[in-house]
């Protein structure tokens, strides 16, 4: 646990100064953000349900992580989004666990709003991942990939990479979702990350790259 504090500190310094600029680079770890609060610099929405629900640091063990608690009886999407916006190419990651409820959490980007945005969602009780557009309210699928058989206890690592019009997904670096869609630029939209209104889910790691040059998608 020293050596991973050792590597990892000089990144939540290096982030906690590039939230509050025009974009961010980096890991956010909520290491150093008190318990029982939204991260500085975090906001939050909900889509197709009335509030976002209740988006707080907790422990599990010693770890501070961004957790969503479960509202029962909602069906919609509950988002946690930087306030500080990304490159047009970049690289989105996150870790995840979806303890209880309706286990199904991603990642989240080029968020203009509420109702419009693009997501990922992982849902363990279904055993798929499923890439969205969502445009004015509409959560349009663009693809899928069905049959995973993955730990419904354990962390999972997302990640979503944008380049030039090509969206790739990969769970644990294994890519599991392609996607080609040219669109006007997106360039300096909010990413974030979401979970569904009756999910215990939780988030650790957020981290942004941009990409450069011919880098692996």
């Amino acid at each position: 646990m020293a050596a991973r504090a050792r590597v990892i500190l000089p990144a939540i310094a290096i982030c906690a100064v590039s939230l509050t600029a025009a974009q961010t680079t980096g890991t956010l770890t909520f290491d150093q953000v008190a318990t029982g609060t939204l991260p500085p610099g975090f906001t939050t929405s909900a889509l197709r349900q009335p509030d976002p629900g209740l988006w707080t640091v907790v422990r599990i063990g010693t770890n501070p992580v961004l957790h969503h608690a479960p509202t029962p009886g909602t069906d919609g999407w509950s988002l946690a989004l930087t306030d500080a916006t990304v490159p047009a190419r970049f690289r989105l990651t996150a870790r995840v666990r979806l303890a209880s409820g309706r286990r199904a959490g991603g990642l989240v980007w080029h968020y203009l709003d509420a109702r419009n945005f693009m997501a990922v969602m992982l849902d363990l009780e279904d055993g798929d991942i499923e890439l969205f557009r969502v445009t004015d309210g509409n959560r349009i699928r663009l693809e899928d990939r069905d049959g995973l058989d993955l730990d419904g206890n354990a962390w999972h690592t997302l990640r979503v990479s944008h380049d030039e019009g090509k969206t790739t997904v990969s769970i644990g670096g294994i890519r599991v979702l392609d996607q080609n869609e040219r669109r006007s630029s997106t360039a300096g939209r909010r990413v974030g990350v979401v979970a569904h209104g009756a999910a215990d889910a939780s988030f650790d790691d957020v981290r942004v790259d941009p990409l450069t040059g011919r880098q692996d998608r």
